[in-house]
């Protein structure tokens, strides 16, 4: 009808890990024209006061809530250089955060609280220190913004000559290609997605 309509939401940018996006996309498939504004950014703002010096960071949004896709998706981007940065909600930050430190180790990290409320908080240290101070509280409110320090140069995955003699020793002990991918990667802190498609090349050539 000619008139102008404005999306507003009380948990940030409109559109960014929001519904919003949701609007803005069928919006433009009838196309209406969508004009952003200027507005909080809890990503920004998090990162702008978390004393990180590299600007590169890959933001995943909320993770996913069950356990096994929020390990997949974590394990994935363990060998990415840039910070991780993500969403959470109180319910499910612990878990996520000791996921976090079980895949990428102990890692600098920074967890952000109520940003630009009342509530504000910062929690700065290693994952291990944060998932212990987390932990320790009798109660775990606000919303979260989680950053994690990329992988650094000195993790390298294992070598395929060096996989190639673990993988048949695990074959001629009766065990899966699964497993003994789940505990290659656990032993050798190696993204078990990144290590899975070389493992699987080995297995089935080494008959």
């Amino acid at each position: 009808g000619g008139e102008d309509v404005a999306v507003v939401s009380d948990a940030g940018t409109p559109g960014i890990s929001d519904p919003g996006g949701i609007l803005v996309s069928r919006a433009r498939e009838c196309g209406i024209p969508v004009v952003p504004l200027p507005g909080p950014s809890a990503v920004i703002a998090a990162l702008s006061a978390s004393g990180f010096k590299d600007t590169k960071f890959l933001f995943l949004g909320f993770l996913p809530s069950k356990v096994n896709q929020r390990r997949q998706q974590l394990e994935a981007v363990a060998q990415e250089k840039a910070s991780i940065v993500f969403y959470e909600s109180p319910a499910r930050v612990l878990k996520s955060l000791a996921d976090c430190l079980k895949i990428f180790g102990d890692r600098r990290a920074v967890v952000a609280r109520e940003l630009t409320k009342i509530y504000e908080e910062f929690l700065t240290g290693s994952l291990g220190e944060i998932v212990s101070e987390i932990g320790s509280r009798e109660t775990i409110k606000g919303e979260y913004v989680v950053i994690i320090e990329g992988a650094s140069s000195g993790e390298k995955p294992a070598r395929t000559e060096d996989l190639s003699e673990i993988l048949k020793w695990y074959k001629a002990q009766g065990v899966s290609l699964s497993e003994a991918v789940k505990a290659i990667s656990r032993d050798l802190g190696v993204s078990r997605s990144e290590l899975y498609t070389r493992a699987l090349n080995i297995w089935d050539s080494s008959g």
